[in-house]
Order: structure tokens, then sequence, then C-alpha cells
């Protein structure tokens, strides 16, 4: 029975049949059996073909199309990240300060540990490798080598702090800073911001919290979830198109503020503040177990600068160009007037970070007002606004 009186029934179910035996058919027993007694033939077909060795055709996971499957209670009281290693359910919970290295079926717990920042404990992701975690109330994120839960890298948050969730897509690290509405990708080396992502969807309460990513479509996909009253959406970033492109209610969670997802299996498990459950849906894998993982490549973009508005005198522009070669960005007023070169030089190719201390090319202090940052570069130019408050 679920904690504060909710409960949620589902069995688990392992199939043999002598025709799938014939056709080699691996049903992947070691993953979170689908609750078979509620899916339509339909259904129970597709969850059939999907996990079969015949590679069937791959489309987008729609998270419109998700279907309930099970959950369990959380470990703790204030179940916030999560994220799945491909063995095991890792969950952090910030009244306990703990992290919970769970079974991803039963919610049985397997291992607890403390959190390098105690109380406060947040996000979670993987990277393959290693368990990423930060705490929300130090603002510090942790990398932390699970075989002896020891921290081996550490760094400060990036940007105004205050990050609730991880995601991991290869490469880089995301952070959802939801109270000023935006994603952030960064450095794993040095933390530098390589990315930002404006949550412009359409919801009852926007604010960002958990975080999971999927090397799915052309260029992969973030899927953030709102974690705050009056919202319970999960919501799709897709970095071809950089556009939201999706959104679907995650229902029964009323509060959700973790995300984790398996891309061979398709579960997807999502944590819920107000009930201390973790849920479990299936909305589709991403990868058969033959395949490799979309790579996303880079593209051209100026990404929004952080803070914005800018109250404190210094803000971070980042952008990316894909081939070597002259680039200029440069900071114009309302009037088109040029106040700031930031670079003018021959680059590499690459995510680079550059930071306006809010003073214009004679180092005087800018006044309050709207401005202007232009990336030139590759015979494409971006421009983004920047307002500097007082």
């Amino acid at each position: 029975m679920y904690k504060k009186n909710l409960s949620l029934i589902f069995i688990f179910v392992f199939i043999l049949s002598v025709s799938l035996a014939a056709t080699n058919t691996d049903i992947y027993p070691s993953k979170v059996e689908k609750n078979l007694s509620s899916l339509s033939d339909t259904q129970f077909d597709t969850s059939l073909e999907k996990n079969a060795n015949v590679n069937p055709v791959k489309k987008f996971p729609g998270i419109a199309d998700s279907v309930l499957i099970g959950g369990f209670d959380a470990p703790g009281p204030n179940s916030r990240g999560c994220t799945f290693c491909g063995t095991y359910l890792w969950s952090a919970d910030d009244a306990t300060g703990m992290i919970y290295k769970l079974d991803a079926a039963t919610g049985s717990v397997l291992g607890s540990y403390t959190s390098p920042g105690g109380g406060g404990a947040g996000g979670l992701t993987w990277d393959g490798f290693h368990l990423w975690h930060n705490n929300y109330l130090n603002d510090m994120i942790y990398k932390i080598d699970t075989t002896s839960m020891a921290v081996v890298k550490s760094f400060a948050v990036p940007g105004s702090g205050m990050m609730f969730d991880l995601a991991f897509d290869g490469e880089n690290l995301y952070g959802a800073v939801g109270n000023d509405g935006y994603i952030l990708g960064f450095d794993t080396t040095s933390g530098a911001i390589t990315d930002s992502i404006h949550a412009t969807y359409s919801s009852g309460n926007v604010r960002p919290f958990g975080l999971a990513y999927l090397a799915s479509g052309t260029a992969g996909e973030l899927w953030t979830s709102d974690g705050n009253y009056g919202s319970n959406m999960v919501n799709l970033w897709d970095f071809a198109t950089t556009s939201w492109v999706d959104q679907w209610s995650s229902s029964p969670a009323t509060y959700p503020c973790g995300i984790a997802y398996d891309p061979v299996s398709g579960y997807m498990w999502i944590s819920c503040w107000t009930t201390d459950s973790i849920y479990i849906f299936d909305v589709g894998p991403t990868v058969d177990v033959e395949e490799k993982p979309v790579v996303r490549k880079p593209v051209f973009r100026l990404a929004p600068n952080v803070p914005n508005p800018v109250a404190n005198g210094k803000t971070t522009i980042a952008y990316t160009t894909t081939k070597t070669g002259t680039v200029s960005l440069k900071i114009y007023d309302s009037a088109g007037r040029l106040v700031k070169t930031l670079i003018d030089w021959n680059e590499d190719a690459g995510v680079k970070n550059v930071y306006w201390d809010c003073t214009d090319n004679n180092h005087q202090p800018v006044s309050a007002g709207v401005y202007f940052c232009r990336l030139n570069s590759e015979k494409r130019t971006a421009t983004n606004k920047i307002v500097v408050v007082r």
C-alpha cells in the first residue's frame, strides 16, 4: 500500500511459450514486467514485438501514449531525483539527506548512502560509469564512484543555483533550474555553461524539476517535469528543432520531481514528492540491444544568456559553432550602437562560454535597459535580447 493512503496494485508476469522460443525471442526477464492484465490485445502484441529480436521500425517514444504499469513506495518521505544505471534505480531524498539504491521493479532498498551535501539531496543522473548528484541547498554537484560511494569530483552549480535535477546527454550535464524557468547545459570538467533552454512550454505552473535525456529522434530529447502544485506535466524538448514538441500528464503523480528512463525496456520512473511514491510507466524503447544511441551533433546556436535579466552585473553567454573560422560576439544597445566587443577572432569549432560584466568598450558600466547580443560566424547570425537592471 502506498504512503499517504495511495494504493497501486500491479502484477509482474513472466511469459514463456514454445512459439516465442521457436522464434528466438528475448523477453528481457530482468526488466520490470508489464502489467499484462491491464493491456488490450493490441497493446499486448506491441509489447511482444518491441521485446523481440526482429528490430521493428523505430519511432519517437510517444509520452502521450505512456501506460502506467506499476509503482512502489519511495524509500524516504521527500523523494526527489532518480536515475537508472542499467541495473538499479537510484533515488534521492532531501528530508533524510540520503541516496538510495533500489530494485527497479519492486523498490526494495538495496543500499542507502549519505548525500555528500546532506539535507537538500536533489538530482541524480548516470553517465555510464559514475553517478552524478546535486545538492540544491549548498549548490554543489558531485561525481560519485558507486563501488565505494566516494566523491571523485565536485564543483559549484553553474548559473544562479537552486538546481533540482540532472540529466546526462553523453557529453554534457543538464540541470533543471526550476525557480528561474531554465534548463542549463554545462561541462562535466569545469562546470562551464554550454547550453540554456528556456521553459516556454504551456503549463499550469511552469517549473522545470525532474529531468531525463533520451537519445531519440535525430538529435536527442530532454524530458522535464513540473515539480509544483498546479501542474504535473512532463514536457519534451527536441534538440533537432530546438523547441518544446510534446507534453503529457504524469497522473497519478501530482508533484513529479524526478525522472529516470531505461532506453532498452522503454520504462520510465517518476518520483512524486506529495505521495512519496515512484511510478513506473511504459513509454517505449529508443534503442534495441543491437543499436547504438543517437549521438547528438553540434549545431550553430546562441543560447540565451544566464541570468536574464542581469541584476548582479555579470551574465554568461554560451554559443556553439560547427566550423573553424572567424567568430564575432558583440553587444549592441536598443538603438543599434555597438556597446561591447566580446569576441572578434578565429576560433576552433565547439561550445564556448563568454562572460559579459555589463560594461562597455571603455570599461564603464552600462545603464539599465535592453541590449542585444549578436553572434556572427559561418556566414550566419544569431541574436538574443539581454535586459540589464540596476
